[in-house]
């Protein structure tokens, strides 16, 4: 019974070394493959927010905000 158990752990310790080994290399290729892209913080010119440049929107020449209130606030 204890030859049992050795050789289950063994086998066991085998799989988690090898799946370390094969699958570590590919993760970090794939974070070098994508970098993180950062993103300009822009002021929203009706509530002072503020926000990333996806978020907002460009209105009458001025930045604002996705905030309704802000956009109401121009007209």
């Amino acid at each position: 019974m204890t030859r049992i158990l050795l050789l289950i752990a063994l086998v066991w310790l085998l799989y988690v070394v090898i799946k370390r080994a094969f699958l570590t290399p590919n993760s970090d290729n794939t974070h070098q493959q994508n970098p993180k892209v950062e993103e300009k913080i822009v002021q929203c010119a009706a509530c002072g927010m503020h926000v990333p440049e996806s978020e907002s929107m460009l209105i009458e020449s001025k930045i604002i905000c996705n905030n309704p209130d802000c956009r109401q606030s121009l007209n």
